[in-house]
């Protein structure tokens, strides 16, 4: 901010110079020591009410000017609540300072760009349980007939055997109505007994075939 001050500062009859925020007020300064922090602030209130009031009678505008008897002020907005307030004399060179506004103003909108946090990304949403998946969703139905398939084949220990399947299987990759033979696969194995396993496929066909 001090490079872009002295910068505006280089130009013919500019007495000083202060970034103004319209929410935290004045942020830094560079003026002369006869304009005290109160004097400032009181001046920034002001300039915000006489801003906000001729854009909303004339619409966008560049800059403001504001003149008296021996000095004249300059407010240019940068962003939506930044502004660059220049104290001149009233012999300033107004195309000159127009000049070196312009360029400090691209300056600190690009510096406001870079300084804004990066949003942080949204946690990928935690894998659902075996319960909801097989409660609700396209994944209800199927899970619901395998299910039934192994406590028809395998008795009170099937919700036990689907379990650990299901741990397996949502540790291996997204758990999708594509990846379901995966399931069926690791189910299978857990079965052991052929005549079993070719059972249980024959009561969830066609959701074990490969995919």
């Amino acid at each position: 901010m001090k490079q872009i001050f002295d910068e505006i500062k280089t130009v013919p009859g500019v007495l000083g110079v202060f970034a103004l925020h319209a929410k935290k007020g004045v942020l830094q300064s560079a003026v002369p020591t006869v304009f005290k922090a109160d004097k400032l602030l009181e001046v920034s209130r002001q300039l915000l009410k006489i801003y906000s009031v001729t854009r909303m009678n004339l619409g966008a505008m560049q800059d403001i000017h504001l003149h008296f008897d021996g000095s004249v002020l300059v407010l240019r907005q940068i962003s939506d609540l930044m502004f660059l307030v220049v104290i001149c004399d009233p012999q300033v060179n107004i195309h000159m300072l127009g000049m070196s506004l312009s360029l400090a103003a691209d300056e600190m909108a690009s510096n406001l760009s870079a300084a804004e946090p990066v949003k942080p990304q949204q946690a990928e949403p935690a894998p659902k349980t075996l319960e909801e998946l097989r409660g609700s969703g396209p994944l209800a139905a199927p899970l619901q007939k395998i299910e039934a398939a192994l406590a028809q084949l395998m008795g009170p220990v099937a919700e036990m055997i689907l379990d650990e399947a299901f741990e397996e299987w949502s540790q291996s990759g997204k758990m999708s109505f594509e990846s379901l033979p995966k399931l069926v696969r690791i189910l299978s194995r857990e079965l052991g007994d052929p005549q079993k396993v070719k059972d249980f496929l024959k009561i969830i066909a066609p959701y074990g075939q490969a995919g």
